[in-house]
């Protein structure tokens, strides 16, 4: 039971790790009134279970925690994981920061950001793998409360790890966030996360997809 115990909070280091991140970022002065934004997410994963017809929904949570110094500068972390417990595989996790600027900017809710960072990914068979990031972002204001918002995000050389080698991924998230009060947000999303590499044999495919729900803050 203790182990168990230890092994769930172990998960959840890196999600704390980013909150002291925003934390320590809050001595900035936001140059806008969603300058920073704290958010916990729940997420459901189809896994499509290999030479089978077993289809199973897993799920997990995920959180990130951005802060704009300026109206042009931003930095931003986050922490999500695919927990394929009913087959006994072991979680994935995935832990970024980028830094980000907006080139384009509408109004507060409306901009493009084009950014890069750095990306750790916890593959299933225990190695990580890590490496260089690009990422694009968008967002358009529908009137006061209501957002569309898509990212996504180019990794073009991880580490070679565990008999695998060039490594390459690409993300791609996309929704809406609904703001049902002051300094509140609701997120309805979509993630898919995509990686290829070489391995003994020939090449290989890892992907997780799924619908997002979540809540989260902003002032």
């Amino acid at each position: 039971m203790t182990q168990t115990v230890s092994k769930s909070l172990a998960r959840f280091a890196p999600l704390v790790a980013l909150v002291a991140l925003w934390v320590g970022a809050g001595s900035a002065q936001a140059a806008e009134p969603d300058g920073r934004s704290p958010t916990l997410s729940w997420w459901s994963v189809p896994f499509d279970f290999e030479d089978t017809d077993l289809l199973s929904d897993s799920s997990d949570f995920d959180g990130y925690t951005e802060t704009w110094w300026t109206d042009k500068w931003g930095i931003r972390g986050s922490r999500y994981e695919t927990t394929l417990s009913d087959f006994g595989d072991e979680a994935t996790g995935h832990t970024s920061v980028d830094v980000k600027r907006r080139f384009f900017s509408l109004t507060d809710s409306s901009f493009v950001a084009l950014g890069a960072g750095w990306e750790s990914i916890d593959l299933d068979d225990g190695a990580t793998s890590t490496g260089l990031r690009f990422m694009a972002e968008g967002r358009l204001g529908i009137g006061d409360t209501v957002s569309l918002y898509g990212q996504t995000s180019w990794l073009p050389e991880l580490d070679d790890v565990a008999g695998r080698s060039n490594l390459t991924g690409q993300g791609f998230e996309a929704g809406l966030t609904f703001d049902p009060a002051p300094s509140m947000s609701v997120r309805l999303g979509y993630r898919r996360f995509r990686l290829d590499y070489d391995e003994a044999g020939g090449t290989g495919t890892s992907e997780s997809n799924g619908f997002i729900l979540g809540a989260g803050f902003h002032w």
